[in-house]
């Protein structure tokens, strides 16, 4: 469906769109690849297949990693290729941070790596600027409930079991809970939760008369606009780091806000240390550390804030130099072609 509406979105633009599409079996890529004749082949982060990497070698097709990482990934299909006595395709490589880029370097010392943020930071600021309608009802239902507010945003099992072990957790203000999972199975366990925390939730598709209090805690049962949600918030816990990995921190990040999140998964997203060598994201371990970060972030400090706002306010563009880079690239080869 996704890709559907890209596709439709770009007819009739900037681009022809020859296919639309899955990606074709390990195994087929040639066979496509020699069908559709492309002049560079474009990927992100760490997604990498052999096959795919000995037929863009044999073709001559330049391979762009948009957002790269070295990761395992990277590393067998390096290793699988020259398994197979095949050469490596002319890369280029875009790395967000400059310890990445080096780790990429040495990994493949014949590719072209250069420092560029991540497109999805001029994505997630797009979504900011077209506004939510939703966002902005619950804003006013809300408005009487005390502040700050604060969000445990993709919140799963694992990552509620972690703020069970501080009791109730000393959170003033108001707290809001956005599930990874809205069925009413789900749904009906936090309740429960909260309950036992000494709270009383307030479900947004249900939100009842009560008399306002600190002991209220908006339930977000209903899915679709967590980021635009962090737009009201005056600080984050974004969920997944005690489970599967931690969830988008870019969409609380660009809102200026302080953000924490658990252990899990940090390694998949260079934005992650970016944030915590701005003194933006805490990473969280144990329940006394989560106490001392709640603590924090009761202490509003508008000079934190400009600074996190100016450094979004750097990452933009990155979209656009990045298809700059992918232009070139497609120029070098054509050049390459001519000759």
């Amino acid at each position: 469906m996704h890709l559907q509406r890209l596709a439709r979105t770009l007819k009739g633009k900037t681009a022809s769109v020859v296919y639309a599409g899955y990606s074709p079996w390990e195994g087929d890529w040639q066979k496509a690849l020699i069908k559709l004749k492309p002049h560079v082949f474009i990927t992100a982060k760490y997604e990498a297949w052999p096959e795919l990497w000995c037929s863009l070698s044999e073709l001559g097709i330049p391979l762009v990693i948009v957002s790269a990482k070295a990761r395992r990934s990277l590393k067998v299909a390096r290793a699988l290729c020259r398994l197979l006595g095949a050469r490596l395709p002319r890369m280029l490589l875009l790395s967000q941070t400059e310890a990445n880029a080096k780790l990429l370097h040495d990994l493949f010392p014949a590719a072209q790596v250069l420092r560029e943020d991540d497109p999805r930071w001029d994505r997630v600021i797009q979504r900011k600027n077209q506004g939510n309608s939703r966002v902005k009802e619950l804003e006013k239902t809300f408005m009487k409930f005390p502040r700050p507010w604060g969000v445990l945003g993709s919140a799963w099992p694992s990552d509620l079991g972690f703020w069970s072990k501080s009791g109730k957790p000393p959170v003033n203000g108001t707290l809001w809970i956005v599930p990874h999972k809205v069925d009413s199975r789900s749904v009906a366990e936090i309740q429960i939760l909260l309950k036992e925390w000494g709270l009383t939730p307030v479900r947004t598709t249900d939100p009842v008369e009560l008399k306002v209090s600190d002991q209220l805690c908006v339930l977000v049962d209903e899915m679709g606009f967590l980021s635009e949600l962090y737009s009201i918030m005056d600080w984050a816990y974004v969920g997944g780091g005690f489970g599967s990995g931690v969830h988008s921190t870019i969409e609380p990040a660009i809102q200026g806000i302080p953000i924490a999140t658990g252990p899990e998964g940090l390694l998949k997203f260079d934005e992650i240390e970016i944030l915590r060598q701005a003194d933006q994201l805490t990473v969280l371990n144990a329940p006394a550390e989560l106490t001392a970060w709640l603590a924090s972030v009761e202490k509003e400090i508008p000079e934190l804030s400009e600074r996190w706002l100016t450094q979004v306010d750097s990452r933009l563009g990155a979209s656009v130099r990045v298809l700059d880079f992918i232009d070139s690239a497609i120029r070098d080869t054509l050049q390459a072609y001519a000759k």
